[in-house]
Parts: structure tokens; C-alpha cells; sequence
């Protein structure tokens, strides 16, 4: 199994980075969330009213991130 197969298998959850989320406009609408996760950043986004697609790895982040995302692509960005 490589590192990509591994990686696809986890899901990344917390409380959202703060300190993320408070370098992000406040006249940003729609937000591009690469490495999303489960969409703990998207949460707190959506809060605050930004549109957010996101990006993953893996087949359970996106069925988490989805309940916060737009739209959710599992795609590979080092490959």
C-alpha cells in the first residue's frame, strides 16, 4: 500500500483552524478549501457565510465535508 492509499483511508476532524479562518477576507464569497478534510474549516466558513468547495483525499472526508462544501472533489494534487 502506498502513502496515498494510506492517506485516503483517514479522515481529518477538529475544531477548525482559527487562525486560518481569520486570514480569509471578509469580502471572500466563494472559498477553494484544498485539503479539506472532514470540512471542520468549511463549518466554521459557512457560519460566516462563504460558499466553500472543497478537495480531498478521501472517500469519508468527502461524505463529512459534503454537509458543509458545495461540492467535493477527491482528487490527488501531488500526482
Amino acid at each position: 500500500m502506498d502513502s496515498i492509499e494510506k492517506t485516503s483511508n483517514k479522515i481529518y476532524e477538529n475544531d477548525g483552524n482559527q487562525v486560518l479562518i481569520n486570514l480569509v477576507p471578509s469580502s471572500a464569497k466563494l472559498i477553494l478549501d484544498v485539503g479539506c478534510g472532514a470540512g471542520s474549516n468549511a463549518r466554521i466558513l459557512n457560519e460566516l457565510g462563504k460558499t466553500i468547495d472543497g478537495i480531498t483525499l478521501s472517500d469519508e472526508e468527502i461524505k463529512h465535508a459534503s454537509n458543509h462544501c458545495r461540492i467535493v472533489i477527491k482528487h490527488n494534487l501531488e500526482s
